[in-house]
């Protein structure tokens, strides 16, 4: 009794949600032209939280009505302990939530709810997320020379585009060849009666705008933007021709893929062909498109006494091992670190979303809040990646950070992936199933970069863009 007494005693108190309670067309709006136009999302969610003095609320979050219809009421987590909800699926509920309350129409993915939009409990959630895994599993061996012939044509493409080196197109580009080579056996660069050639990538961002853009800035002038995205949802027809040949691409040279989904999973090879073309496009080029020049930009900045410090350990490693192998990459603990780092400090999905499987109590680290059954949570990940309770100089990019026995240990606080770096992604869970890919290509961006130059300058013309102006020969 006197163990159940002293645990009681130490309960963080109860708090009544703070933040709007009703719904109101008109404040949604308002709340809208602040998230996107008048604060930007940081300034947007730090503001509520001085207001209230809670780091959980109710607030609005895009897209809102009328055009966009629903309950645009979110309860936002913004520290680590109440972002840690979200991974609770006995809690939590992740259908048709991946873009916040507003589904786009499954028209953009041939009639089929594509994998991130289906919770954990449902059967087909496990039949394709154990298909993913296992395309990931069958072509392990192809993941390291396929990163690594594409990285290294990007940055060859990248050196002849100086001055004006796109980062974030060329990136896209180059994950969604090695993708294609490595889980297809097809390079998309090829002719072909369905090839995509350069457009693979292009194609996959274009089809997606309608479905992201609205709870996304994509960087249009800001009446254009509210007027064109982010007041209604685009229909279909308007990238109906790119989803096209994206399809025509993967039903053409799919092979033993789509095989595999309906021989081995019993998932059909209709709904296979669209949830690879989903996984390419967003999970792949949208998020390479950000994760990699983001990178980038942060080691620009850091200047040349990092950089000599990179191109040090990528050389010295690759001499050693006598190539760029997974041995000479795991040799550069430097390298893996800043990648981490660059997950960590900003993330390329800075939001998760999950609804309430039943009444919960989800605690802060000052409070506990009642979420009632249904209501949608929105996890902030740069605020809860950046908690001080986490990490020292949170908001500072610490190349480092992740160096050595206790660096290692602070990746379990890593949650770019959906869940702990730690940990795996399973076919019960809704972490990532390319997280080890992702951080692979990360480090053999990394390496491949400063075993050619010693220095790259960059410019950022919006905080998501990266222009490379410069790159230094090594001496």
């Amino acid at each position: 009794m006197a163990e159940v007494t002293e645990k009681k005693e130490e309960q963080l108190p109860l708090r009544e949600m703070p933040g709007i309670t009703k719904i109101s067309y008109f404040g949604a709006l308002i709340d809208r032209l602040h998230y996107f136009w008048f604060d930007g999302p940081d300034k947007y969610f730090a503001d509520r939280a001085r207001k209230y003095n809670s780091t959980v609320f109710r607030t609005n979050m895009p897209p809102t009505p009328p055009g966009f219809p629903g309950d645009p009421r979110v309860v936002i987590l913004l520290d680590s302990k109440s972002f840690r909800t979200l991974f609770d699926n006995s809690l939590v509920d992740t259908s048709d939530v991946l873009g916040g309350h507003y589904m786009v129409s499954t028209e953009f993915t041939g009639g089929f709810r594509i994998l991130s939009y289906l919770d954990t409990a449902e059967d087909q959630h496990t039949r394709l997320k154990s298909y993913v895994q296992h395309l990931f599993m069958l072509n392990a061996r192809r993941w390291l020379p396929e990163i690594r012939r594409a990285v290294e044509e990007t940055w060859d493409k990248l050196q002849g585009q100086l001055p004006e080196a796109k980062a974030n197109d060329a990136f896209g580009s180059c994950v969604f060849n090695f993708l294609s080579r490595t889980l297809l056996g097809r390079d998309p660069l090829e002719p072909g009666p369905a090839s995509v050639g350069e457009e693979g990538a292009s194609l996959c961002l274009k089809w997606l705008a309608p479905q992201l853009a609205p709870g996304v800035n994509i960087g249009l002038p800001h009446p254009l933007e509210e007027l064109v995205f982010h007041t209604f949802p685009w229909p279909y027809w308007t990238v109906k021709k790119n989803h096209q040949k994206l399809y025509d691409f993967f039903k053409t040279y799919g092979g033993k893929a789509l095989d595999i989904a309906e021989d081995e999973y019993g998932v059909p090879k209709e709904e296979a062909i669209h949830n690879l073309i989903f996984m390419f496009g967003l999970n792949a080029v949208a998020g390479f498109s950000l994760y990699l020049p983001t990178m980038l930009r942060y080691v620009a900045n850091q200047g040349s006494k990092l950089h000599y410090k990179l191109a040090e350990e990528a050389r010295n490693a690759i001499k050693e091992k006598g190539d760029l192998n997974f041995e000479a990459l795991n040799a550069m603990p430097l390298i893996k670190s800043v990648a981490y780092e660059a997950l960590r400090i900003q993330p390329p999905v800075p939001r998760q979303y999950a609804r309430a499987r039943k009444d919960l109590i989800v605690e802060s680290h000052e409070a506990r809040f009642l979420v009632k059954k249904g209501e949608l949570m929105c996890g902030y990940q740069p605020f809860a990646m950046r908690d001080p309770k986490l990490f020292d100089r949170p908001t500072e990019f610490v190349p480092d950070r992740f160096v050595g026995e206790e660096g290692e240990k602070l990746l379990e606080r890593v949650w770019w992936s959906n869940g702990p770096e730690t940990e795996a992604a399973t076919p019960h869970n809704k972490q990532c199933p390319g997280k080890d890919m992702v951080v692979l290509t990360g480090r053999m961006v990394l390496a491949v970069l400063f075993s050619k130059f010693d220095t790259l300058t960059v410019r950022s013309p919006t905080e998501s863009k990266v222009v490379i102006t410069s790159l230094t020969p090594k001496m």
